[in-house]
């Protein structure tokens, strides 16, 4: 487990105050299940190796994770290579990179990575150098390599695994200073190298001097005592603190200077105390946060205030826990946060996920968001459409209803867009009941109608966005209604309908530095208006001519700190206007999709940060675009968004220069510039290799081949690889290359499975780098020599026996030859004479 990183998350641990308290931050799991190959579903102990793979123990069966598929260890009759038994109880490494397994009856196993099989260390009645036990449970690796292994009846073991011989620690009912028990639960080496050891009778620590034992356990006289005696979990957090988990009596923190400990219990009637008194688990994570895994869900301890968070199994909720009941808890290098499950698998959480701000309500679930407005002093307003107007508290997370806050009510509860003006109005456009404006202060609430005998009134009244100009007017674009000014002066509407603009669905309007307006439809294109003129320019989707407007159908406008346009599309990406509003007729649209890197062409909503960069809302997560470098960096539900799908208008920029999207399963709020991303560089390893489409017989197992020679016969060969990076492997990308063979890289892919055929004989290199779903590009690549050789025909002997072959039927050529031209001469010599 790697210590805290404290200063690397100081953004995330500022916001923990504020998520546990009323509204905690939800936790957004995936799970690993049976359905995806794990072979049984309480999930014993979790390791990362040094390689990178993720081994899972269980109860029926040992699992090797590469983010896409499991491998299974099991037992196998007949086979001593094999696993002596199927159930799991804790998982070590050593600094070889062989494996060690503790297993109930089985003994320890040892995976050789080298070999890629199992070896047995176990209980032999008559040699006291074996185990003492094969009910073997807990097990640590310390400093000098020795091997500590906890037994249920036989002590405490140190095994060395040089001779394989062991060196028991037991209880000695004659000897107080022996082990208390020979049950054993768990085993930890502290920062300083001392032993400690959790019995079913109290907590000991280990004197390496004396062979002895301090005894700490429950006595009911003292309080400040072990709060109970059978001690199921122990961990020592970054600031040396030792923490012990115990099967009835909570959690316990002791103080080593005096030997007492403070508890932390479950209490019925305190919704902020432990979960349960049954603690199984305990980690910090690399931010500093203290976890407790019991058997009634995961609680986040804030040791500042002295309570806990909790987190459990929702039935109706399937990004919960998919079990309350937590056995072991693990974080791996990339900062996934792995909770194992009784009966439920394994549930993954990625802590950075927090730093997106997400939240949810039990007021959203039959309601869809579709506006933010905020004033700037810690209340945002949120519109639904089934929920009505609401309003978040940033300071305690509360939500409220319009009704509760204020006694007031819209005309219509649905809430298709909001702005809150300079003079600390709110307008509300709803869906049928027109345009509602808000006095905060007072709660009254005045109402705008449509009214087709009124030219001044509004022309429809469906309200679907809202918009303020620089002069304070409120611009208001209505659903098939087209575009409506109200003066406030004279508090009366005007309508535009130049250009057939007056019976359009306004989706979005923005003002540019020439104080024209742009306005978005669905349907019928872009229009640029002269708002005091009244004259309009229409600007439409040509699929002949690539510099047109890429969709008539748009949903958002946003004019950047440079004065550019941006449109967000249905369908057509992301477009940016070229030229000037000046001048119209020279104006032309640059054009961003999918081919150019973007995770989908449906952009919702678009903002910018205070670093000009644009966030874009979509239906496959969110989007960030960086001008300068146009570098494009995709966010997924599992980095914390509320989802993958956002909703149209749904996007607000806070006066605070926070940003808001929302989707269907709430919202996020975030500072762009306090984002946790990834930095670590993603493994890549060589996960299977095949000659002629079956697993090719190697001397090292496949994950370790630095160099493969292939024959001539091997025409069909298969590389499968992996990044072994676990937010979301779904999302990793690779880029790979047979170099001697392929001209260029193939760039981006998500395929990790290449297979070649016929290669000519000669020297190869086939290359891999990757890059995670948080753009993190591997650091080293993956590189295998591949040497195919020659067929016999083609090999310089062959060449060499070929040449010769042709030589001497030359030279057997040659003197034929030469003896007819002798007899020839002969005869013609004969003639003469």
């Amino acid at each position: 487990m790697g210590r805290a990183r404290v200063s690397l998350f100081l953004a995330l641990a500022a916001l923990l105050p504020a998520l546990v308290g009323a509204n905690p931050a939800p936790m957004v799991f995936d799970h690993i299940t049976l359905e995806d190959g794990l072979s049984q579903a309480t999930v014993t102990d979790v390791l990362q190796d040094s390689q990178g793979f993720l081994w899972i123990g269980t109860e029926s069966g040992l699992n090797r994770y590469d983010g896409y598929r499991i491998e299974t260890y099991s037992r196998e009759r007949g086979n001593p290579d094999a696993l002596a038994s199927d159930f799991i109880w804790e998982i070590a490494e050593d600094a070889d990179g062989d494996v060690w397994i503790t297993t109930d009856g089985g003994g320890v196993a040892r995976w050789h990575r080298n070999r890629a099989v199992f070896s047995t260390y176990s209980h032999d009645p008559d040699d006291a150098s074996t185990l003492s036990n094969n009910a073997t449970r807990a097990i640590v690796i310390d400093k000098y390599g020795r091997v500590w292994i906890g037994t249920r009846g036989g002590g405490v073991n140190v095994l060395d695994p040089a001779t394989g011989n062991v060196e028991r620690y037991q209880h000695d009912p004659a000897n107080p200073d022996s082990l208390a028990s020979n049950d054993v639960m768990e085993i930890l080496e502290d920062q300083s190298g001392t032993i400690w050891v959790g019995t079913d009778r109290g907590l000991d620590r280990f004197e390496p001097d004396t062979g002895t034992f301090v005894h700490y356990r429950h006595d009911p006289e003292t309080p400040d005592s072990l709060s109970d005696d059978m001690v199921m979990s122990l961990f020592e957090d970054s600031a040396g603190i030792l923490w012990a988990g115990t099967f009835e009596g909570g959690l316990n923190r002791l103080d080593r200077g005096s030997g007492r400990f403070r508890h932390f219990h479950h209490d019925a009637e305190d919704a902020s105390s432990l979960a349960h008194d049954y603690v199984r688990a305990i980690l910090e994570d690399s931010a500093g946060n203290l976890w407790i895994g019991t058997e009634n869900g995961l609680s986040l301890f804030d040791q500042r205030a002295g309570n806990f968070t909790r987190y459990g199994n929702d039935p109706n909720d399937p990004f919960t826990l998919k079990s309350s009941f937590v056995m072991s808890l693990y974080q791996d290098r990339g900062g996934v946060l792995w909770v194992g499950t009784r009966g439920g698998g394994l549930s993954k959480w990625n802590p950075r996920s927090w730093s997106f701000g997400h939240n949810r309500s039990p007021l959203f679930d039959d309601a869809i968001l579709m506006a933010f407005a905020d004033n700037g002093e810690g209340q945002v307003w949120i519109g639904t459409l089934g929920a009505g107007l609401l309003q978040q508290d940033l300071e305690t997370g509360q939500i409220s209803t319009l009704r509760d806050l204020l006694g007031s009510e819209l005309s219509d509860k649905r809430a298709m867009s909001l702005l809150l003006d300079r003079d600390g109005h709110l307008w509300i456009g709803t869906m049928t009941g027109g345009l509602n404006r808000l006095d905060p202060a007072t709660g009254e609430v005045t109402v705008f109608r449509a009214d087709p005998e009124r030219d001044d009134a509004l022309s429809a009244d469906g309200i679907m966005s809202l918009y303020e100009d620089g002069d304070g007017r409120i611009w208001v674009g209505t659903f098939g209604g087209g575009l409506n000014m109200f003066d406030k002066a004279e508090q009366r509407f005007r309508r535009y309908a130049g250009n057939s603009l007056g019976a359009q669905r306004i989706t979005a309007v923005a003002e540019d530095a020439n104080g024209m307006m742009w306005v978005a439809t669905h349907g019928s294109g872009l229009f640029l208006l002269n708002p005091d003129s009244g004259a309009t320019y229409r600007f439409q989707h040509d699929p002949e001519d690539p510099d047109t407007l890429s969709s008539d159908s748009l949903y958002a406008l946003q004019v950047d700190m440079s004065g550019n346009l941006w449109i967000g599309t249905a369908g057509g990406g992301l477009g940016r206007v070229q030229g000037s509003s000046a001048a119209p007729q020279k104006i032309h649209f640059e054009n961003l999709g999918k081919a150019d890197g973007l995770v989908d062409n449906v952009i919702y909503g678009i903002q910018f940060d205070r670093d000009n960069r644009l966030w874009l809302s979509t239906n496959n997560g969110l989007m960030r675009y960086d001008r300068r470098d146009g570098a494009i960096r995709a966010f997924h539900r599992n980095h914390g968004l509320q989802g993958e799908e956002f909703h149209f208008g749904a996007h607000h920029r806070a006066r605070d220069g926070r940003l808001y999207f929302g989707g269907v399963g709430g919202f996020n709020v975030f500072e762009p510039r306090a984002i946790r991303e990834g930095r670590k560089p993603p493994p890549v390893v060589l996960t299977a290799f095949e000659k002629l489409n079956a697993p090719a017989e190697t001397t090292v197992p496949h994950s370790m081949l630095s160099a493969i020679d292939l024959g001539y016969q091997d025409r069909v060969v298969t590389f499968e690889f992996a990044a072994l990076d676990f937010v979301a492997p779904e999302k990793n990308r690779y880029s790979y290359m047979l170099e001697g063979f392929d001209k260029d890289w193939v760039e981006d892919s998500d395929i990790r499975r290449v297979t070649y055929t016929n290669l000519d004989a000669g020297a190869y290199t086939f290359k891999v780098r990757a890059r995670n779903s948080e753009g993190v590009v591997s650091d080293s690549e993956l590189s295998i020599s591949v040497s195919v050789a020659a067929a016999p025909w083609q090999t310089a002997w062959a060449y060499a026996l070929y040449t010769g072959i042709v030589l001497a039927l030359i030279w057997s050529v040659f003197r034929w030859q030469r003896k007819r031209l002798e007899s020839e001469a002969t005869i013609k010599q004969l003639a003469y004479y």
